[in-house]
C-alpha cells in the first residue's frame, strides 16, 4: 500500500520480495517456450534487452533497504488511484517531522526537478500526514549507491 494509506485502501499492489523469483518470472517463466525449445540464445538476447527494467527495480529495493536498516525511518512508496503518478521512495522521520521524497533514476542527469515537484505537490495534496512535515525533494541514482 502507499505510504500513509488507510488500512482499507484499495490501492494495494502485490509484489514479489525474492530477487531470484522476480528474475525467474520476468524472463524464464514468461518465455518458457524458448526454454523448452532450447532457444537459449534468443532468451539471452531478451534478457540483455530487458534487463534494465529489472535492474531499476533492484535499485529501488537497494535504497529502500538502506534507509530501513538505519532503523529510524518509515520507508515507502506512493501512487495515485489510477496509477498515473508514482513516487519511487519516501523516507519519513516521524520524530523530527521531516520527509525526503526521492525520484530514482539510474542516470542522475535524467532527473527533471520541475516535473517531479508537480508529482510531489499531488502527494502532499492527498497525504495530510506529510503536509505537517518539512519536505525535502531530490533524486537518487547509481552514483549514490
Amino acid at each position: 500500500m502507499p505510504i500513509f494509506a488507510k488500512e482499507n485502501s484499495k490501492k494495494v499492489r502485490y509484489v514479489l520480495n525474492d530477487c531470484f523469483l522476480i528474475f525467474w518470472f520476468r524472463f524464464f517463466y514468461k518465455y518458457q517456450a524458448l526454454v523448452e525449445n532450447k532457444a537459449l540464445k534468443a532468451l539471452g538476447d531478451i534478457i540483455k534487452r530487458d534487463y534494465s527494467g529489472v535492474s531499476g527495480l533492484m535499485m529501488e529495493r537497494y535504497f529502500t533497504k538502506k534507509f530501513q536498516e538505519e532503523g529510524r525511518y518509515i520507508v515507502g512508496k506512493w501512487w495515485d488511484r489510477k496509477g498515473d503518478d508514482e513516487i519511487d521512495l519516501i523516507v519519513v522521520d516521524i520524530i523530527e517531522k521531516e520527509a525526503w521524497i526521492y525520484e530514482l533514476k539510474k542516470q542522475g542527469y535524467r532527473y527533471k526537478e520541475d516535473a517531479f515537484r508537480e508529482k510531489v505537490d499531488k502527494v502532499l495534496e492527498q497525504t495530510p500526514e506529510l503536509r505537517k512535515m518539512t519536505i525535502h525533494v531530490g533524486s537518487l541514482s547509481l552514483e549514490d549507491m
